[in-house]
């Protein structure tokens, strides 16, 4: 009887590839283990479906469905080659605004980021538009000072100086938070305080 050819009977590439990572080991936890010794069978390194049958006996049912979900995203991945990007959710609506005022649609994000990456001067009107709308941006203190630091790289002047400014606010606010009595420490107080200090840096 001539050997099967079928797709079935051959290894699967990325189901090796996956194995080879060390990518089940990585997504299986000691919890997810049935047995007491925390231990997994030995399971095909080249059949996926074998292997998770082999699996699915000794992996809670929660376990064994999220292995399973993993590799069907890695193959996926790895097939149409994409990877996964993580944003805030903020910082998402405001590139479907830049893509929806240049009319690229939103949902292919490779051409957005294209979009936003060609030096044509042209696409600052997509900007200015999403500035326009005030969305809220994502991003923490820490990220937004990573990203005024990139801004400023070619000027490292005026990076010292907005540090010199950030430093004196923090002084300014450590001091007026010791002589503000307790019952005006309100968030309009504190508001109120901030705005004068920001008018003051502005010349108004």
């Amino acid at each position: 009887m001539a050997k099967s050819t079928s797709k079935e009977a051959q290894p699967d590439q990325y189901w090796v590839r996956f194995v080879t990572d060390g990518l089940v080991e990585k997504y299986i936890k000691i919890d997810d283990i049935l047995s007491d010794g925390g231990a997994i069978p030995p399971y095909s390194g080249q059949f996926p479906k074998q292997a998770m049958k082999t699996l699915k006996s000794a992996l809670t049912p929660d376990a064994h469905r999220r292995l399973s979900g993993r590799f069907r995203k890695y193959k996926y991945s790895a097939k149409h080659n994409t990877t996964t990007l993580t944003i805030k959710d903020e910082t998402l609506q405001r590139l479907k605004a830049i893509a929806d005022k240049a009319r690229l649609g939103n949902e292919n994000y490779d051409l957005i980021l294209e979009y936003l990456m060609d030096p044509e001067w042209e696409i600052q009107t997509a900007k200015e538009h999403v500035a326009e709308l005030k969305m809220p941006t994502g991003i923490d203190v820490h990220d937004k000072g990573q990203l005024l630091r990139a801004k400023l790289r070619f000027r490292a002047s005026t990076f010292q100086y907005m540090l010199s400014l950030i430093e004196d606010a923090f002084k300014m606010g450590f001091l007026a938070c010791k002589a503000m009595h307790a019952k005006k420490r309100t968030s309009a107080a504190i508001q109120e305080a901030a705005n004068e200090h920001l008018d003051r840096l502005k010349g108004l």
